[in-house]
């Protein structure tokens, strides 16, 4: 009877073993299963995020390059050189032929001139060196 009782019993234990492992390895692949969804489904939200951020830099970047670019093409950048006055040059004759009228007026280029060359009024001579500003959309 001991015998039986022990056999039965250990029966009964192996039968549990085997049951409760079948059970715990159906219910770890569905654990899996869904563990796996959760992580795709994290993967696609982040993609999604990283292609929007992806597209938001790049117009970003591309609109302005274009507008440097296109700033670029508009801007004078003013530089200094001498010139050597021709006989029948005025200061006013110089402004025509140096200053842009988008940039400085002829008036204010004319009195840039006198400052800069600390002349005492606006009366050149040929021969004479005066030192002017002009502009160029060429960065130098």
């Amino acid at each position: 009877m001991n015998t039986q009782y022990g056999a039965s019993t250990s029966y009964y234990r192996n039968e549990c073993r085997l049951n409760c492992s079948a059970r715990s390895v159906g219910t770890r692949k569905r654990r899996t299963g869904i563990h796996q969804m959760q992580y795709m489904g994290t993967l696609t939200i982040l993609a999604v995020i990283l292609l929007g951020l992806g597209i938001i830099l790049g117009s970003t970047f591309l609109s302005s390059s274009r507008s440097n670019a296109a700033s670029s093409e508009n801007t004078l950048y003013k530089y200094y050189t001498s010139i050597q006055v021709q006989a029948g040059d005025t200061l006013w004759s110089i402004a025509q032929q140096y200053a842009p009228s988008s940039e400085i007026s002829q008036q204010d280029y004319v009195n840039e001139i006198i400052s800069m060359n600390h002349l005492q009024g606006d009366t050149i001579h040929a021969g004479d060196y005066l030192t002017i500003s002009y502009y160029s959309s060429e960065f130098k």
